[in-house]
């Protein structure tokens, strides 16, 4: 049985809501493993206003190495390494 992140890692539920509301699609469809490009056809000027979004909740995105990041559990790692500012 898959343990629920989002009650130990609040980047988790943060990203997931921005990226279900950005995208238009249900959080439960969003998948650790789901690429940007790929699985939600996001295309670079969409991702990072999606990563602005992310900013405007506190979450620190100026810092991230964009080039090892494709997937959403990517993106959750590294934001999650970084300290969280709200």
């Amino acid at each position: 049985m898959k343990k629920n992140m989002n009650d130990e890692n609040p980047t988790i539920t943060i990203v997931k809501t921005c990226l279900a509301d950005h995208a238009g699609i249900n959080v439960e469809d969003i998948n650790d493993d789901d690429t940007f490009m790929e699985d939600l056809h996001m295309i670079p000027t969409e991702f990072s206003d999606f990563l602005e979004e992310l900013a405007d909740k506190g979450l620190q995105t100026e810092d991230l190495d964009l080039s090892s990041i494709t997937t959403v559990g990517e993106l959750i790692e590294s934001l999650s390494s970084h300290e969280y500012t709200s």
